[in-house]
């Protein structure tokens, strides 16, 4: 055991840092407010909804309400929670989690670079089968699900809801439709 171990935290230390992190906790949830309202008033100089669904504004007026609706619950929360919170045990997660997280940053980069080159359905298994390989999952079942969920998104979204994906290359899977 070490000395800061074996030692109480300092009250008063413990104080000023739940008031430095509600302080900021407040903060970012109003900017996070005015960010809401913004995308709201912007979203309603799209239409709304066309004859065939959903317009260009249904969606970004549905997520800034959301998004004002959970900033505000943050707000209301910090000043109901009277807890003494060490922020810093909140912010930085554990070395573990900020590996994960890198990871799924770079194939969230990967898709977004290699989907036109490679087509939709390649570039959408490769990223399935690394994310679940990193979760531990069985690699058969890795395999199957990437696969799976690579052509079945892509025939949902080509054939139900008759969205554009880029193909793979050279026909690669044209045999199948994709």
């Amino acid at each position: 055991m070490t000395l800061e171990q074996e030692l109480p935290p300092d009250p008063a230390a413990v104080a000023a840092n739940n008031r430095l992190g509600v302080t900021l906790q407040r903060g970012v949830s109003i900017v996070l407010i005015a960010l809401g309202l913004y995308v709201v008033v912007q979203s309603l100089a799209l239409s709304y909804y066309t004859p065939v669904g959903p317009g260009p504004g249904f969606f970004p007026f549905w997520l800034g309400l959301l998004l004002i609706a959970l900033s505000a619950a943050s707000v209301i929360a910090s000043f109901v929670s009277k807890m003494p919170v060490v922020f810093e045990d909140m912010i930085i997660p554990e070395p573990a989690a900020s590996a994960q997280m890198a990871i799924n940053f770079v194939m969230v980069g990967f898709f977004a670079l290699t989907v036109v080159p490679l087509g939709f359905v390649l570039s959408m298994f490769v990223v399935l089968l690394v994310l679940l390989l990193v979760n531990r999952v069985h690699v058969l079942m890795a395999l199957a699900v990437a696969l799976g969920g690579g052509l079945g998104a892509s025939y949902a979204f080509s054939n139900w809801l008759h969205v554009y994906l880029p193909p793979a290359p050279y026909g690669a899977l044209s045999a199948i439709g994709l």
